[in-house]
C-alpha cells in the first residue's frame, strides 16, 4: 500500500508544469559480484544517460531508454578495471555501450516492474526489473531497481571457477523538481 502511495505522488508530479529531471550527482548504477573464496567486488559506472517518459497515470505507455558508457566502469582498482574492460568481460573497445530499452511496464503483486531488452557486448536478453519508488524530500523521488543477472548470458564466461556467474545490478535514480511534489486530492 505504501508503494502505491508513492507511485500516486510520483504520477501526480508529472502533471505539474515543470517536469522531473534526473539528478546525476545522486544517481548511481552499480554491480556486485563475488570472487569465490576471496571477496565481494563492487563496481560502478560514472557515465550514463536515462530517458524516462511517462505519459499516463497507470504507466501503460511509459518507456525508458538507458545507455551506460563501459569506459566509465570503476572498482577503484586500476588492474581489475583494466581486466573487466578487456575482451574477457565487457570488451569496452568493441562494445563501448550497454543499453536497456523498455518494452512495457506492468504490475505484479501490487509492485511495479519494467520488461525490456538489456544489451551487453551486443548480446540482447529480455529482463524484468522490479521498481521501487521512495519520496526522499518534497522535491525528490528515488527510483530503484535491484536484480540478479547471469554474466554467462552476456558472453562473459571466463574465470568460471573463481568468479560467480551471477551478479547483482543496482540502479538508483534520483528525480528532482524545483516545486514541491504534493499529492492531488483527485483519485
Amino acid at each position: 500500500m505504501r508503494l502505491l502511495f508513492f507511485i500516486f505522488i510520483f504520477l501526480y508530479s508529472l502533471t505539474v508544469a515543470e517536469s522531473l529531471q534526473i539528478d546525476f550527482k545522486q544517481s548511481t548504477i552499480e554491480f556486485y559480484i563475488t570472487h569465490i573464496g576471496r571477496m565481494n567486488v563492487k563496481g560502478s559506472f560514472s557515465q550514463f544517460d536515462i530517458n524516462l517518459n511517462i505519459t499516463d497515470q497507470n504507466w501503460s505507455s511509459a518507456n525508458v531508454i538507458a545507455t551506460i558508457d563501459v569506459k566509465s566502469l570503476t572498482t577503484k582498482n586500476r588492474i581489475r578495471d583494466k581486466h573487466l574492460k578487456s575482451e574477457e568481460f565487457f570488451n569496452r573497445n568493441q562494445f563501448p555501450i550497454i543499453t536497456f530499452k523498455s518494452e512495457s511496464f506492468f504490475y505484479k503483486d501490487e509492485n511495479l516492474w519494467v520488461k525490456g531488452d538489456l544489451t551487453i557486448k551486443n548480446i540482447t536478453q529480455k529482463v524484468d526489473l522490479p521498481i521501487t519508488i521512495d519520496q526522499k524530500t518534497p522535491h525528490q523521488l528515488k527510483v530503484e531497481s535491484i536484480t540478479t543477472l547471469n554474466r554467462f548470458d552476456f558472453g562473459m564466461s571466463s574465470h568460471k571457477r573463481t568468479i560467480k556467474k551471477e551478479f547483482i545490478a543496482k540502479i538508483n535514480i534520483m528525480l528532482k523538481q524545483s516545486q514541491p511534489i504534493i499529492p492531488s486530492s483527485k483519485k
